[in-house]
C-alpha cells in the first residue's frame, strides 16, 4: 500500500506583513502539504517568533508587534515548516506636524520675523519651510526660496574648499601661511603695519587656521577683523580698510599663544584662508567654491551668493535683518548719521570666507551630508558608519543673524536661519531639535523636492564612502 500521507511543505500567509504601531496584530494561516503536494487537514502546527522582542506570536497564529524591527513567524508540523517576515515600522510623529508648531511656536516666543528651516534624512531632504515675513513691517510673506546670511555657518563651506585643494595636492595644510623671511617661504607675501608685531607669526600654518590653532584669542586682543574704523585710522586709509589692510594691521599686533598649542575660535584664520584659497587657486572664493564643493553636490549658482551690506544691494530672496533699533557708526561713513547695526556697522563684502555667504538651506544640508561641519577635521568628508552619538554643529552669529548647522550618526542633518540675533536663537532652537530627535519616535517622510531643484545623493557626486 502507499506510504500515508505526512507533512512535507508547509506555506505560511501572508508571506510578508507590516504593523505601523505597537501592539498591532496580525493573523497569520499555514497551509500544510503531504509528499505528495496535496493539501492535509486537521494538522497540528506550532508557531514561533524568530525575534520576540520585536514580535510575539500565538498557538494561532496571531502575532503581536512589540517593538521596531523585523521578526521571522515560523510553522511547523513534524519535520515539515513554513516562513514568513513580519515587520514592525511604528509610524510615530508626523515630522511634519512637530516642526511646524516648534517653528511657530519658538518664533513667536522670540520675537522672529523671518526663518528657515531644513532638515536631510539618509541623504534625502525630508522637510524645508520658511515662516514669517520679508520685510520689518511684517506685511510681505518670505518666499518659499527664501535665503539668508549664514554667517559664520560660512567656515564649514571654507575647510571643505581649502581641503580639496590639498586633496587635488595644490595646497599643503602645513604650509607657512605667512612669507616672512623662512627658508621655505610662505602662501601669502603681505607687508606688516607698521612692523611684525610677533616673530611667531611666521610659524603659523594652514592647518593650524583651519582649527583655530593660529594664536590669536579675541578674548584677550579682540575680534580684530570688526576693528574696521580703528584700523583705517590708525593706518590712515578709507573706511572700510578691506581685507588686505586688516591683515597688514594684524601682522603688525602680538598673538596670544604659540601657534598650534592652544585652541580659540578666530574669525582671523578663515579672514586669511580666503586669500589662501584666491592666492592658491588664481581665480575669487566663490567660483572656486563652486568648482570644487558646491557643483560637485549639485547646488545651482543662484543657491549660495556673496552677500552685501547696504539692503539696496541685495538679492530678493532676503530678508531684512533685524537687529532692534541700535545704532553705530557706518563703517562707509565714519563722521556721518550712525545707521542700524546690519547695514553699515560692518563691512560685509569683507568677511568673504569667514562670514560672508548667504543661502537657502539645501546647500547647507549638502554640505553637512558630506563634508565634517567642525572640530578639528573640520571640512574633511565624512566616513561612515560614524559611532553611535557622534554629532557636530556649527552656529553662526551676527546683529540680525543666528544660524546653526548640525549633523549626526544617525543619518540626520538639519539647519536653521533666523534673521534676528540679539540671542544665540540658533543655538537655542538646536538644543531644542536634538532633544526631539534623541528622544521622540519620529514618522520619517520618504523625502521630495529639495529646494535647490533636486534630490541628489552629494556622496556619489565626490565619491565618499558610506
Amino acid at each position: 500500500p502507499p506510504p500515508p500521507p505526512r507533512p512535507a511543505t508547509i506555506v505560511v500567509s501572508p508571506a510578508t506583513a507590516e504593523l505601523a504601531s505597537l501592539g498591532a496584530k496580525v493573523q497569520f494561516r499555514a497551509r500544510v502539504n503531504d509528499q505528495n503536494g496535496r493539501p492535509m487537514t486537521g494538522v497540528a502546527v506550532t508557531w514561533a517568533s524568530g525575534n520576540s522582542a520585536v514580535a510575539t506570536v500565538d498557538a494561532t497564529g496571531l502575532a503581536t508587534a512589540v517593538d521596531s524591527g523585523t521578526a521571522t513567524i515560523t510553522a511547523s508540523a513534524g519535520e515539515a515548516a513554513g516562513e514568513a517576515v513580519l515587520r514592525v515600522v511604528p509610524r510615530g510623529v508626523s515630522l511634519e506636524s512637530l516642526l511646524d508648531s516648534l517653528m511657530v511656536a519658538f518664533a513667536g516666543e522670540h520675537d522672529i520675523g523671518a526663518a528657515a528651516i531644513g532638515v536631510m534624512k539618509d541623504g534625502v531632504i525630508v522637510y524645508d519651510r520658511v515662516f514669517g515675513w520679508k520685510d520689518r513691517e511684517r506685511t510681505t510673506p518670505l518666499p518659499e526660496n527664501a535665503m539668508m546670511r549664514l554667517a559664520s555657518v560660512t567656515k564649514p563651506f571654507t575647510a571643505a574648499a581649502v581641503h580639496e585643494l590639498a586633496r587635488e595636492g595644490a595646497l599643503d595644510l602645513d604650509a607657512f601661511v605667512f612669507d616672512l623671511g623662512q627658508s621655505v617661504g610662505g602662501l601669502l607675501d603681505i607687508e606688516p603695519f607698521p612692523a611684525l608685531g610677533d616673530a611667531r607669526l611666521a610659524r603659523i600654518t594652514v592647518r593650524h587656521l583651519l582649527a583655530h590653532r593660529g594664536g590669536w584669542d579675541r578674548s584677550v586682543a579682540g575680534d580684530l577683523t570688526y576693528r574696521e574704523i580703528e584700523i583705517a585710522e590708525t593706518m590712515s586709509v578709507p573706511s572700510p580698510p578691506g581685507r588686505l589692510n586688516t591683515v597688514r594691521y594684524i601682522l603688525g599686533q602680538p598673538l596670544q599663544f604659540d601657534p598650534g598649542s592652544e585652541r580659540s575660535y578666530s574669525n582671523i584664520g578663515y579672514l586669511l584662508l580666503g586669500l589662501i584659497i584666491e592666492e592658491v587657486s588664481g581665480t575669487d572664493y566663490l567660483s572656486l567654491l563652486f568648482e570644487k564643493v558646491l557643483s560637485p553636490l549639485g547646488v545651482r549658482e543662484d543657491d549660495v551668493i556673496l552677500g552685501r551690506t547696504f539692503p539696496q544691494d541685495r538679492s530678493d530672496r532676503e530678508p531684512w535683518y533685524d537687529h532692534g533699533d541700535w545704532l553705530t557708526r557706518n563703517v562707509f561713513d565714519p563722521d556721518g548719521p550712525r545707521v542700524r547695526w546690519p547695514e553699515g556697522g560692518w563691512d560685509h563684502e569683507a568677511r568673504v570666507a569667514q562670514g560672508r555667504l548667504v543661502a537657502s538651506t539645501g546647500p547647507i544640508l549638502r554640505l553637512l551630508d558630506v563634508y565634517q561641519v567642525s572640530g578639528e577635521d573640520i571640512g574633511t568628508r565624512r566616513r561612515r558608519p560614524e559611532p553611535i552619538g557622534w554629532r557636530w554643529y556649527h552656529g553662526g552669529g551676527l546683529p540680525g543673524t543666528s544660524t546653526t548647522a548640525r549633523q549626526r550618526w544617525d543619518g540626520v542633518n538639519y539647519v536653521v536661519l533666523f534673521n534676528k540675533g540679539l540671542r544665540p536663537y540658533g543655538r537655542l532652537i538646536g538644543d531644542i531639535l536634538d532633544d526631539i530627535l534623541d528622544n521622540t519616535r519620529i514618522a520619517w517622510p520618504q523625502g521630495h523636492r529639495a529646494p535647490d531643484g533636486a534630490n541628489r545623493d552629494p556622496d556619489a557626486a565626490v565619491g565618499v564612502p558610506r
